[in-house]
């Protein structure tokens, strides 16, 4: 069998898939659902849904001891995670880069409720598609 490898046109080179993801979610030109809960008393955040490619995602923020929280994105065999170094902020947004397996990455938003509180992380992975959980 013979893998042929071609080079990456200039649209794939100008636009990496993460900003073109990011645009059409806030665009509101992605659809996705997705379900999210709280975890009593640990204070950790999870929630699924179906990224733009149709596959089954599930992310778990974990509160970090000095702040903060840690993002764990999984799709299938890839896992990604991310770090939300910030203090929470009611209303407030913050971007962290996803550090995922199999040579993928990409970039997560988390975006907090008027508690401050998670209440949706905004995902996107290069190569694989993106979206929004609720957690």
């Amino acid at each position: 069998m013979t893998t042929r490898i071609f080079p990456r046109t200039f649209l794939q080179r100008a636009v990496p898939a993460a900003a073109v993801s990011a645009a059409l979610l806030a665009a509101g030109c992605m659809e996705t659902t997705s379900s999210g809960s709280m975890s009593s008393g640990s204070a950790s955040f999870s929630g699924s849904t179906r990224d733009s490619g149709g596959e089954s995602v599930d992310a778990r923020l974990n509160p970090r001891s000095g702040g903060g929280y840690t993002l764990v994105l999984k799709r299938g065999e890839v896992l990604c995670t991310g770090v939300f170094d910030d203090a929470a902020v009611a209303g407030g947004t913050e971007l962290a880069s996803l550090n995922c397996t199999g040579d993928h990455d990409g970039t997560a938003t988390v975006v907090y409720g008027g508690d401050a509180e998670p209440s949706r992380v905004v995902f996107s992975v290069i190569g694989l598609g993106g979206g929004t959980v609720y957690v």
